[in-house]
């Protein structure tokens, strides 16, 4: 591997951070090109192609429902292409609170996801914001990062 990439974005659309239209027209007129959506095994071979160890991070999730549906996607992925993904940060927004927490816990100790990302932009707030310290104490007990 030439290089490691620790918060590796999805290229697949059911990954991509960029879901309705006006967020894909957005993205493509800030990065000047258009998406051209991969299926998963094509995500995989550009890591591998590039050379590039990567712990992937998932897209921004507007509901627990979606979040969950998110890491069983994610987990897939660096089950599926483990040559190339090297683990996947949990992606649980603050608001979530005790569901968010729950599903933190099944990231961690079932999916054998890397840690927890934290979204400033997501959850509006820093990361040192007195509601995520259940989260940090929740990696902390298994072991993992944040």
């Amino acid at each position: 591997m030439k290089a490691i990439d620790v918060h590796a974005h999805f290229s697949t659309e059911k990954g991509s951070a960029f879901r309705t239209p006006a967020e894909i027209e957005a993205a493509e007129r800030v990065y000047k090109t258009a998406i051209k959506w991969k299926t998963d095994d094509q995500m995989g071979n550009d890591f591998l192609d590039a050379s590039v160890l990567a712990i992937l991070d998932g897209p921004l999730c507007k509901n627990i429902n979606d979040l969950v549906e998110n890491n069983n996607y994610i987990s897939e992925m660096v089950s599926d292409h483990q040559n190339v993904f090297a683990g996947a940060w949990a992606h649980i927004p603050v608001h979530t609170g005790k569901e968010g927490l729950i599903e933190l816990e099944r990231c961690l100790r079932q999916l054998n996801m890397t840690g927890l990302v934290v979204n400033q932009i997501e959850n509006h707030t820093g990361c040192n914001d007195p509601r995520f310290y259940p989260f940090y104490e929740l990696c902390d007990d298994c072991t993992r990062r944040c």
